[in-house]
């Protein structure tokens, strides 16, 4: 399994594409939680990694919020060597289901505040 290079914090904060369902659903399920909280989906709501790269750590017991979401796959290598002898164009990617895993500013700490309280 290839692993991703590590997000600068720009790159944490900036989206290539912004999703209006996963919006729509970040925002429902911020607003269904025990506590709601003001945060607004991608501007205090990221994934673990992003909040990461950007020096935040996330609170011991928080639970993320999960929304289901699409992701592009690349084609198999069996499914491109199959388009070759056919003589065809490589099969285009295909969208496949996933689950991310979401936390709000409200469950994140700067990483230097969190080593001064430890």
């Amino acid at each position: 399994m290839r692993r991703r290079p590590r997000m600068t914090p720009d790159e944490a904060r900036s989206f290539a594409g912004v999703s209006t369902a996963s919006c729509m659903a970040v925002a429902a399920a911020l607003a269904a939680r025990e506590h709601p909280c003001t945060c607004e989906p991608y501007e205090d709501v990221f994934t673990l990694p992003r909040w990461n790269a950007q020096g935040y750590t996330i609170r011991k017991g928080s639970k993320s919020i999960r929304i289901a979401c699409w992701i592009p796959t690349e084609a198999s290598a069996r499914e491109l060597d199959t388009a070759e002898e056919a003589g065809e164009d490589a099969p285009a990617p295909r969208l496949r289901p996933w689950t991310a895993h979401l936390f709000c500013r409200c469950q994140v700490t700067e990483k230097a505040k969190a080593k001064v309280a430890a």
